[in-house]
């Protein structure tokens, strides 16, 4: 009998040393300060933001941005294929298809990738 109760005393006495400072802070200003998603919160609305700035203001008179831009549309048709490659998975013209592409960049790390030309010329 007595341990239930000395039980929820615990949690009673637990219950309101953790929710005393709503009592005196109020909900509002609790959150701000004893939440640690408010806190990263604004840190990520922080970083977001200069994002965004970085992201409205670039200038592609800029060689060097010209370059960039060149690289993230070769990778756009690098994903585009292997997604491509992906999604239509179960068919054969495809699967050949990926494995000449495979064999081709296997075969360029080794030095033989005449062969694979050759093999996989359609």
């Amino acid at each position: 009998m007595m341990v239930p109760l000395l039980f929820l005393y615990g949690i009673w006495y637990a219950a309101l040393r953790v929710l005393r400072p709503v009592f005196f802070l109020g909900v509002r200003e609790y959150i701000r300060q004893y939440s640690l998603i408010y806190q990263i919160f604004s840190w990520l609305k922080k970083l977001w933001n200069t994002f965004r700035y970085e992201v409205a203001h670039v200038d592609f008179s800029e060689k060097s941005t010209k370059t960039i831009w060149k690289i993230v549309l070769i990778n756009f048709a690098v994903l585009s294929l292997c997604s491509m490659m992906w999604f239509f998975r179960h068919r054969r013209a495809d699967r050949v298809l990926h494995l000449c592409v495979l064999f081709y960049q296997k075969n360029i790390m080794t030095g033989s990738a005449e062969i694979i030309r050759r093999c996989c010329a359609v």
